[in-house]
């Protein structure tokens, strides 16, 4: 399945970056669709990397301390995460604490790994942790049925740091990305922004834009920061659904 999302990726920008565009735009586009692809491709690869494990008999039997031991397997070549194991009614265990006293049940993300679908990118405070974090995980599947979830949730700042050395934006450029709430999942730019509530700034004109942002799947808007005039060009990763933003004055 995560094979196909990655041809899809490459189909999709090649569909959506075929028009022709003034040189400024192309430039901007280009910039756009690598830091992009950077993102998504951390994402995807653990997405793989965790569908891989599912399928295990060892985890399929539930033996926590293979799991622990094939989900931390070279943590230090990845993004500092916290990796976990939870049973169907929410209960859990950690790669740091093992089992742990909180649940897992009500969080946002747990009804869709119930119907067997997958996470990427939902925003949390770890509840183990208490760090940013955001989650990618999967279900592990029996007979058709949900019989536990591996999740990894990265922490934020350690992915702000990987991507701050990774992405190269020019002067003046900002790249960052918003999730459909119009949570900041990260800003180049700076990461004292991390999951504040862009729809919460006081900038009437930077609400707005986010408002359109977050509403479409692609496009250019213009607001005012700092008092000057700013462009942003956004498109929408088929993995996570955030919205990654290209701004620039």
């Amino acid at each position: 399945m995560y094979t196909k999302l990655g041809i899809l990726i490459i189909t999709g920008i090649i569909l959506m970056f075929g028009t022709q565009l003034s040189s400024q735009e192309i430039n901007v586009e280009e910039i756009l669709t690598e830091s992009m692809n950077t993102v998504d491709q951390v994402i995807l690869n653990e997405l793989t990397r965790l569908q891989t494990i599912a399928n295990l008999v060892e985890v399929k039997e539930g033996n926590w301390e293979f799991i622990k031991a094939a989900l931390k397997k070279n943590e230090t070549e990845r993004i500092k995460s916290l990796y976990w194991y939870s049973l169907p009614d929410g209960s859990f265990s950690t790669s740091e604490n093992d089992k742990v006293e909180v649940n897992l049940k009500n969080r946002g993300y747990f009804p869709d790994l119930l119907e067997g679908k997958y996470v990427a990118g939902y925003p949390i405070i770890g509840r183990s942790s208490r760090k940013k974090s955001f989650v990618v995980a999967v279900p592990v599947m029996i007979d058709g049925e949900v019989n536990g979830i591996l999740g990894t949730s990265i922490f934020l700042e350690e992915m702000w740091n990987f991507l701050k050395n990774k992405i190269v934006i020019p002067l003046n450029y900002d790249f960052y990305a918003v999730d459909t709430e119009g949570i900041t999942m990260f800003d180049l730019e700076t990461k004292d922004h991390l999951l504040e509530n862009v729809l919460e700034q006081t900038s009437a004109s930077l609400v707005e834009a986010i408002k359109n942002i977050i509403s479409s799947k692609n496009g250019t808007v213009s607001y005012i920061w700092n008092e000057q005039n700013k462009t942003a060009i956004y498109r929408t990763s088929i993995i996570t659904n955030w919205r990654y933003v290209i701004s620039y004055y």
